[in-house]
């Protein structure tokens, strides 16, 4: 049987703008986020907010065939996932995605999961490696390996011009470092 998931959205919302994508994203990108990761669960998911559902243009951006999507319409969005909570039809296959803990705490109460926004949020929003190239400094393009092992130090290709790694610093080096961080070289 495949699990049900109710989310707290406002507060997973919360938890995104420190921990998700930088600039955040408002209900719409949530609930985007969260329909291409029902592409590899197999999680029932209803997403939870507080207040009236949109009307009139900007309603369509909140409707979804993977996720129900539920406002409290005058009640709070917790009192809406309490009731799911207690209406569970299989409490050991449910879980809230909160940290509310007056949620967590009747979760516990029906024998309901629940997962921790940070949690699901890394599952929703997975860091993205960042590419290597020359325009970004940070990331520095991989210098392309020769075929030749480097030689080893004190071997006839050090020898032959080829410059070992300096042992230590310079005499310069180090007066300006002592200098640098307050002795005296007396």
């Amino acid at each position: 049987m495949p699990s049900v998931l109710l989310i707290d959205g406002n507060n997973l919302l919360y938890g995104v703008r420190a921990l998700g994508p930088p600039g955040g994203v408002g209900r719409d990108g949530l609930l985007h986020a969260i329909e291409q990761w029902t592409h590899t669960h197999a999680d029932a998911v209803t997403l939870v907010f507080d207040g009236a559902a949109p009307r009139g243009p900007g309603a369509a951006r909140l409707h979804s065939a993977r996720v129900r999507v539920l406002f409290g319409e005058g009640r709070s969005a917790d009192d809406v996932i309490v009731d799911l909570l207690e209406q569970a039809a299989d409490p050991q296959h449910t879980r809230v995605v909160t940290d509310d803990s007056v949620i967590r705490k009747n979760a516990r109460r029906f024998h309901c999961g629940w997962m921790p926004n940070a949690e699901f949020i890394a599952e929703l929003f997975p860091p993205v490696p960042a590419k290597p190239d020359e325009e970004n400094p940070t990331h520095p393009a991989p210098k392309p390996e020769s075929s030749a092992a480097a030689p080893a130090p004190g071997s006839a290709g050090a020898q032959q011009g080829q410059p070992e790694k300096p042992d230590g610093v310079s005499p310069q080096e180090r007066r300006q470092w002592l200098k640098d961080f307050g002795f005296d070289e007396s």
